[in-house]
């Protein structure tokens, strides 16, 4: 992507802008003006969400090493792999807790947020307040009603099931509704040897105090 015509593109916005991306702050622009909102997914859930991604893409050479057909050899480079420059699209646990650190570096500024999706599954309404009071915008009930309806796992499905780009040509994707595969957590369960998951927690403790370790796997509740 040509990032000077991206650029051009977002300063001549005069309304609010909302930029995503997956780079971690070390690689951004960071000011004391934005909100930064900051989202994180129990990492091996991530890691199995973006294998089915994976299975569901047209051309899957570029992933081929990221994600053999071999699961538990896909899992080990998840969890052995080093770092690098390429920020989160190392797909590994070390790019993830690396993001997560550069965020909680930042956090006590006052502008850097942290949701989860554990917390978004189990209060999706009461998570939306939360970031519109973080933005400082008023819902009346009914459209904090009709957005929170909206973001449901279901709803999100239903959506990319009926759009006319469900299987478009030009989508990376063979078909746009999978992917919403299933929006649940826990995904490694019958995936994974009991072996391979406490090689995990060791790696997660190796790079994370326990506190962290134990709000990025599962958010505010900390436990499964």
């Amino acid at each position: 992507r040509d990032q000077k015509a991206i650029a051009a593109f977002l300063t001549g916005l005069k309304r609010r802008r909302c930029i995503k991306s997956h780079t971690p702050m070390d690689g951004i622009s960071y000011g004391a003006e934005p909100t930064y909102i900051v989202v994180y997914r129990h990492p091996v859930d991530a890691h199995f969400s973006f294998r089915s991604h994976v299975d569901n893409m047209k051309d899957q050479e570029m992933f081929a090493d990221q994600f053999p057909a071999d699961i538990e050899a896909g899992f080990n480079r998840f969890l052995n792999e080093a770092a690098t420059d390429k920020g989160t699209d190392d797909l590994t646990i070390a790019s993830i807790t690396h993001h997560y650190l550069q965020s909680k570096k930042r956090h006590s500024n006052g502008n850097v947020h942290f949701f989860h999706y554990a917390d978004l599954s189990r209060d999706l309404r009461g998570q939306i307040t939360r970031l519109a009071d973080i933005l400082k915008i008023e819902l009346p009930a009914q459209m904090l009603d009709d957005i929170s309806e909206a973001n449901t796992f279901s709803s999100m499905r239903r959506t990319a099931e009926i759009s006319e780009r469900r299987f478009h040509g030009n989508s990376p994707f063979k078909d746009q509704a999978k992917f919403f595969e299933s929006g649940s957590s826990n995904k490694w369960e019958g995936k994974l040897a009991n072996e391979s998951l406490g090689k995990y927690e060791s790696r997660c403790a190796s790079l994370l105090a326990p506190e962290d370790a134990a709000w990025l796997n599962w958010g505010s509740t900390r436990s499964p």
